[in-house]
């Protein structure tokens, strides 16, 4: 295998666990934040730090799918590092993190709708909700949706790339 390819997946690796840790990290110092309640003005919610966990459980499963599949992203890295990136578990890494996208995609707008239902914010002016559901929400969940499904394509293909790999060197 070229040694760009390998580079390559040696930088893709270390932005994926930088990836990951953002992923974990960032988040919670958000709903940690002193001055949260001052992102929240269409609310008179009490952010006591009960209010808060419960809040950022309500927010989190979306980003650690994502992060579970980055997971599954790392694995795919490393069978490219060991030049074994024409294997079933490569197809397999692959496959899954398209599915762990695809699974926080799906689930992100019940996420955030439970989010703001606990928190009691109500819409300040006509349309609130409908630009919550539909908005940045639906944009963010139909992207996702996108680039899993297009994991899943490339998985596939390499899962028949694999296949035919093997094939063609039982014949030699």
């Amino acid at each position: 295998m070229c040694s760009q390819i390998l580079r390559l997946a040696s930088r893709l690796r270390t932005l994926v666990w930088l990836g990951i840790a953002m992923l974990i990290v960032m988040p919670s110092l958000a709903w940690f934040d002193p001055d949260l309640a001052s992102r929240w003005p269409q609310s008179d919610f009490e952010w006591t730090w009960k209010n808060r966990l419960a809040a950022w459980a309500l927010s989190a499963p979306p980003t650690l799918a994502v992060a579970i599949g980055l997971g599954q992203l790392l694995r795919f890295c490393g069978r490219v590092r060991e030049q074994r990136a024409f294997t079933e578990a490569a197809a397999t890494a692959l496959r899954r993190f398209g599915w762990a996208i695809i699974v926080g995609a799906c689930i992100l707008p019940a996420s955030r709708l439970g989010l703001w239902l606990y928190v009691g914010a109500v819409p300040t002016a006509a349309g609130t909700w409908t630009r919550f559901l539909f908005g940045q929400t639906l944009l963010a969940a139909s992207i996702g949706l996108t680039i899993g499904l297009a994991l899943l394509v490339f998985a596939a293909l390499l899962r028949e790339a694999t296949r035919i790999a093997e094939e063609n060197a039982s014949f030699v």
